[in-house]
């Protein structure tokens, strides 16, 4: 039966190197986040109770190591390339394929891909990281650009969940029957209304729901959630 042929084919991608390259790899990148961001947290640069801008050089710093990362990230994508080279035919078209009709990549080469990812996703962040940084720091209409996108930025969690639900809820039938365009244009409609309904948020509410029930189990105790309004 299918039921089946789908748990044969769960207990023989358990045994297969490659879907376990595909679903640890992820993991350094998800710790370089959150170390980099409970490192980032304890730095006095980024204390907002020190009042005037504390001189650092971190900002181009983090350009330029990102921008580093991403070379690395391109280079080992392209050692990919040379040690696992892809069979094509006279058309241009993968030889070898799997029973569901994508390329036969050996496990070696799904771990540089992966590699690779890790590499360009920290290095973008980065990359990011430290430009924004740069424009906060500079006082310029860039920067008032960006202050307006704080309160986005403090509930990112809630907005991540969210979005998800949404995209899965709509458009999970139409997948492949929707334009990319149009996907960009959805996108961008749900960025701008998850911006207004942060900053129509943040004024009854310390932090976003998802971010809310975090920090709660993070101290094991409720933790505020509605702003102390003066009367």
């Amino acid at each position: 039966s299918a039921a089946s042929d789908v748990y044969k084919r769960q207990l023989l991608d358990l045994g297969d190197l490659g879907v376990w390259s595909m679903q640890v790899a992820p993991l350094p990148q998800t710790l370089g986040f959150f170390c980099a961001g409970v490192w980032l947290a304890r730095r006095p640069e980024l204390d907002p109770r020190s009042g005037a801008a504390v001189p650092t050089r971190l900002p181009a710093v983090f350009v330029w190591t990102g921008l580093a990362a991403q070379v690395l990230g391109l280079a080992t994508l392209y050692l990919r390339d040379v040690l696992f080279p892809m069979e094509l035919d006279a058309d241009g078209a993968p030889v070898n394929l799997t029973a569901d009709g994508m390329p036969d990549v050996p496990a070696g080469g799904q771990m540089l891909v992966s590699l690779s990812g890790t590499f360009t996703g920290l290095g973008g962040a980065m990359f990011l990281l430290g430009l924004t940084w740069w424009l906060l720091r500079r006082d310029r209409t860039a920067a008032r650009m960006l202050h307006g996108l704080a309160p986005l930025g403090r509930i990112t969690l809630t907005v991540y969940l969210a979005s998800t639900a949404v995209f899965l809820l709509t458009m999970g039938p139409f997948e492949t029957q929707v334009p990319l365009l149009v996907q960009y244009g959805i996108a961008l409609v749900l960025l701008a209304a998850a911006l207004v309904f942060a900053h129509l948020w943040q004024r009854a509410f310390l932090a976003g729901p998802a971010e809310w029930v975090w920090r709660s189990l993070t101290h094991l105790r409720p933790v505020p959630f509605r702003r102390a309004h003066r009367r």
